[in-house]
C-alpha cells in the first residue's frame, strides 16, 4: 500500500493544476495533493512500525535517517526564530515552501527509503511512476508550444519583451519544468534498458523522445548541463564495463551539443529566441551578482538563518549598488541556488548538514544494484544537483530530489537486521512523529484547498465588477487560510484597481475599511514587503495621511 500510495503523491503533485478552482493554481493545489497525499499514506497504508523498523536495522540507514531529522529539526528552530515566523510556517504564494512543506518533503524521503528497503523492487517501480507520468506532462508541454492548450491561454506565459514561448507545462516556469523533465529522461532511458517487456522498453524509448524535446521547448541551458552531469557520472563511475561507458560517452555527449546547437539554429522561431538571448547573455542575467550578495547574507551573525522563504524580505538590506543599478526596480524573489537557499534560509548548520546528506547517499548510491540495474541513482543525484545550482526548490521537483534521496537511503547497506540503543523507542517515536506531522500536513491541505476555492471565486467576481461578493467570498478566505498563509496584498491591489461602486455609500465605507486592513496585514506577513509597504503608502495617501503615507 505504501509503494502505491507513494506513486500515487508523485504523480498527482507532478499533474495537478486548478485554473479557475484555485487563485495560484499551479502551486496551491500542489501543496495540498503532495500533504494530504502523505496523511492518506501514513494513516491508510497499515501498521509503520514494521517499514521503519527494516529501514533503521541497518547502520548506514540509520545515520541518513538521522541526517534526515536533524534537517527536520534545524528547519523548525529556523522557522521559530525566523524574521517573519508566519511566513516561514506556511510559505510563500509562489511555491510555498514553508515549514510544513518541508517537513512533508522530509517524511516523504523517510517513507519512501522505507519502502524500498522492504520492497527491492520498488526502484524500477518508482522509474516508472517518473518516466511514465513525465510523458503527460511533456506532452502538455509540446501542445502549449503549439499553441493547443486545452486549460490556460498562452498569454498566461508566454513572454512578450523576448518574443518567446517557453511552455511551462504543469510547473508554473519553464525552469521548473526543466529541472523535472532530466530525471524524468533519466527514468525513460533506463527502462529502455530494464524494462521487463519489449511493450514497456518500446514505450520507454517514445517517452524519451517525447521528454527530449520538451526539454529542449523549455531554452534552459541547465538542462543540458545537468544531462551531461549525469553522462559523466556514469562513465567515470568505478567497476566493470568502464572503458565501454567511456566510449558510450564521448560519443553521446558531442551528439547532445550537435544536437543541441541544431535545435537552437534551425528550430522554431521561439527556440532561436532564446538562443539569441543566451548570447547576448551567456552569465544567465542576475544570477552572480545575485549569488555574490546572497554570500554577504550569508556572513551575517544569524546562525539559524532568515528563516524559510523570507530571502525576497530580508535580501535588499545586503544588495549592491551594482546590484541595483543594473537591475532597478526588480524583485529578487530567491538566491536561484538551492545551497543557498537552505544556507541562508535555515543557517550554517543546516546548509552543511544537507551537503553531508547529499554527499553520503550519493556516495552510498554506487553501490546499489537491484532490477532498475546499477549508476542509475548516481545518475539521478548528478543531474538533481546540478539542475539546482541555478535554481531553488519548488514543490515538484524538490518531491523528485527526495524521491531519489529515499530510493538512495534505502537501497544502503542490505542488512536488515540487528538491534542498537533504545530500538523500540526509536521506532515507536518515529513513527509517532510522522503521525502527528501528517495529520498537521492533512489540516493544512484541506484549509488552504478551501481558502484558494474562495479565493479564486473573489477574483472572477472582481473581473465582473461584483464587489460585494468579492468582499463576501474574501472573508471567506480569511476564515479558511491556514495559519501563516498571507493573501491581502494580493486582495488589497484588487481592491485598489476595482472602481468605486456607484451610487451604494455603504459599500464603498466597507470596501475602504477592508482595504485598509488588508494594506496593513500585507506590510506585516506578505513575501513582497516592499510592494506591500508600497500599497500600504498608496491607502494612506488616498486618505489624506500624508505623514504616515511618507513614513511608510
Amino acid at each position: 500500500m505504501a509503494l502505491y500510495g507513494t506513486g500515487a503523491v508523485v504523480v498527482t503533485v507532478l499533474w495537478i493544476i486548478t485554473p479557475g478552482a484555485a487563485l495560484f493554481y499551479d502551486v496551491s493545489p500542489k501543496a495540498a495533493a503532495l500533504l494530504g497525499g502523505l496523511g492518506a499514506v501514513v494513516y491508510g497504508c497499515g501498521p509503520l512500525r514494521g517499514l521503519c523498523g527494516r529501514l533503521l536495522a541497518s547502520r548506514e540507514r540509520r545515520l541518513a535517517a538521522g541526517l534526515l531529522l536533524l534537517q527536520l529539526v534545524l528547519l523548525t528552530l529556523a522557522t521559530v526564530f525566523s524574521t517573519m515566523p508566519a511566513l516561514s510556517v506556511a510559505g510563500s504564494n509562489w511555491r510555498r515552501m514553508g515549514w510544513v512543506t518541508e517537513a512533508g518533503l522530509l517524511v516523504f524521503a523517510f517513507l519512501v527509503a522505507c519502502v524500498r528497503t522492504s520492497h527491492p523492487r520498488a526502484s524500477l517501480f518508482y522509474l516508472r511512476v517518473l518516466a511514465f507520468s513525465g510523458a503527460a506532462v511533456a506532452a502538455y508541454a509540446v501542445l502549449q508550444f503549439l499553441h493547443a492548450d486545452p486549460f490556460l491561454p498562452a498569454s498566461s506565459y508566454r513572454i512578450d519583451w523576448l518574443e518567446s514561448l517557453r511552455p511551462p507545462s504543469t510547473m508554473g516556469h519553464p525552469l521548473y519544468l526543466a529541472n523535472v523533465l532530466v530525471p524524468m529522461l533519466i527514468a525513460a532511458v533506463v527502462l529502455v534498458r530494464r524494462g521487463r517487456s519489449p511493450w514497456e522498453r518500446r514505450c520507454a524509448g517514445f517517452t524519451a523522445v517525447l521528454l527530449s524535446a520538451a526539454t529542449v521547448l523549455t531554452g534552459t541551458r541547465a538542462a543540458y548541463l545537468a544531462i551531461l552531469a549525469a553522462m559523466a557520472t556514469v562513465a567515470f563511475a568505478p567497476g566493470p564495463r568502464r572503458r565501454a561507458r567511456l566510449i558510450a560517452a564521448a560519443v553521446a555527449a558531442p551528439l547532445l551539443l550537435v544536437l543541441v546547437y541544431a535545435a537552437v539554429t534551425m528550430g522554431p522561431s521561439p527556440i532561436r529566441k532564446v538562443a539569441e538571448r543566451w548570447k547576448s547573455d551567456p552569465q544567465g542575467g542576475k544570477r552572480l551578482p545575485v549569488w555574490r550578495d546572497s554570500l554577504s547574507m550569508a556572513m551575517a551573525p544569524r546562525p539559524l538563518g532568515t528563516g524559510p522563504e523570507t530571502f525576497p524580505a530580508a535580501f535588499p538590506v545586503f544588495a549592491s549598488k551594482d546590484l541595483a543599478v543594473r537591475y532597478p526596480n526588480h524583485y529578487h524573489e530567491s538566491p536561484h541556488n538551492v545551497l543557498l537557499d537552505i544556507w541562508l534560509s535555515r543557517g550554517a548548520f543546516a546548509g552543511v548538514g544537507f551537503l553531508v546528506l547529499v554527499a553520503l547517499t550519493w556516495s552510498r548510491s554506487y553501490r546499489v544494484a537491484d532490477a532498475a540495474g546499477t549508476l542509475y541513482l548516481p545518475a539521478l543525484f548528478a543531474a538533481s544537483v546540478v539542475a539546482h545550482l541555478s535554481s531553488v526548490f519548488t514543490i515538484p521537483d524538490a518531491l523528485i530530489f527526495y524521491l531519489i534521496l529515499g530510493m538512495a537511503i534505502g537501497g544502503m547497506d542490505g542488512t536488515l537486521a540487528g538491534n542498537f540503543p533504545h530500538r523500540a523507542f526509536a521506532i515507536h517515536g518515529t513513527v509517532a512523529a510522522i503521525r502527528v506531522l501528517a495529520l498537521l500536513g492533512m489540516v493544512f491541505a484541506v484549509q488552504l484547498s478551501v481558502a484558494e476555492w474562495h479565493l479564486s471565486s473573489a477574483d472572477s467576481d472582481f473581473s465582473s465588477h461584483h464587489r460585494a461578493a468579492a468582499l463576501e467570498h474574501y472573508a471567506q478566505a480569511q476564515t479558511w487560510q491556514p495559519a501563516g498563509a498571507c493573501f491581502d496584498f494580493w486582495f488589497g491591489r484588487k481592491l485598489l484597481a476595482d472602481p468605486d461602486p456607484a451610487g451604494d455609500a455603504m459599500q464603498a465605507i466597507n470596501s475602504e475599511a477592508a482595504l485598509l486592513v488588508a494594506a496593513r496585514r500585507a506590510a506585516w506577513c506578505s513575501e513582497q514587503r516592499h510592494n506591500a509597504l508600497l500599497l500600504l503608502a498608496t491607502v494612506y495617501a488616498n486618505r489624506g495621511y500624508d505623514r504616515p503615507a511618507e513614513e511608510t
